[in-house]
């Protein structure tokens, strides 16, 4: 499964927002825009990393 497919599938799921603060400034952010922070897909076999056999 391709991390746009599973994103997609987290905004359907959750898709309310809640106000954070974010250098001292409220803004709304949804699950899957909190997550792709927290786990950007650079971090991911999704991101810049080569695939292995094994993968």
């Amino acid at each position: 499964m391709e991390y746009g497919t599973v994103r997609a599938e987290i905004e359907a799921a959750f898709p309310n927002s809640q106000t954070v603060k974010v250098n001292g400034v409220e803004q709304a952010q949804t699950v899957a825009e909190y997550l792709g922070k927290k786990y950007p897909t650079s971090w991911t076999q999704f991101g810049n990393g080569t695939f292995t056999p094994e993968d």
